[in-house]
């Protein structure tokens, strides 16, 4: 009975977080590789003579680092 109920619960846990940090995991590898792409082509970029704001309006989100802090 115990064996059963374990077994049960078991069953449960793992196929909820195989449902739920599985695909999270690989959406979080999708994205650190895009980043490390869009770094390397603000690199090229920049490397070409383009100022950030350029970039910035290309779409390039990484381009300008965030004006909060420098209030």
């Amino acid at each position: 009975m115990i064996y059963g109920f374990t077994r049960h619960v078991g069953w449960f846990i793992v196929t909820t977080a195989m449902i739920t940090y599985v695909p999270l995991i690989f959406e979080y590898n999708r994205e650190t590789v895009f980043e490390e792409m869009e770094k390397l082509q603000i690199e090229k970029y920049i490397a070409e003579g383009a100022n950030p704001a350029q970039l910035s309006a290309q779409g390039l989100t990484s381009a300008i680092a965030p004006s909060v802090l420098n209030k």
